[in-house]
């Protein structure tokens, strides 16, 4: 992904901080709201500087957001009675984003780390819960 020198330090640094930030946090609607500064980042450098690796950062990020976030509002507001957001959640997204940014610096291949995280927003969702559940999904 070729990015200027300015946008991808910028990516690189929020997605480090995040995954540090990921990993000292304890309760888990601070961990998301730490996470949502990792899709926030690539919105705004995707309005200077258009990619579609960087695009598909993007949506794979946000869609990652919103399934944990719908799943939490689910359980803290009474309507979700049976699934949880699987421990190793939030442990999975720092370590992809930490290896995803290492990735960035390299202009490697996103796809692996991109796909983790895709892994870790589907085991907040039912069926996602459930193939964790049988071990099926890994974390």
């Amino acid at each position: 992904m070729k990015l200027s020198f300015d946008s991808n330090k910028t990516l690189v640094d929020e997605f480090r901080y995040v995954a540090n930030r990921l990993k000292k946090e304890s309760e888990i609607p601070n961990k998301l709201y730490i996470y949502s500064a990792a899709p926030a980042v690539v919105n705004r450098i995707l309005n200077i500087e258009f990619s579609p690796d960087l695009m598909l950062i993007h949506a794979i990020l946000q869609s990652t957001y919103t399934e944990i976030y719908n799943t939490l509002v689910s359980i803290t507001t009474g309507v979700e009675k049976v699934i949880t957001i699987p421990e190793g959640v939030f442990n999975c997204l720092a370590q992809s984003l930490q290896d995803l940014a290492d990735v960035i610096l390299k202009e490697g291949d996103i796809t692996p780390q991109l796909g983790k995280i895709a892994i870790a927003g589907y085991a907040a969702t039912g069926n996602g819960y459930y193939l964790y559940q049988k071990g099926i999904l890994k974390l």
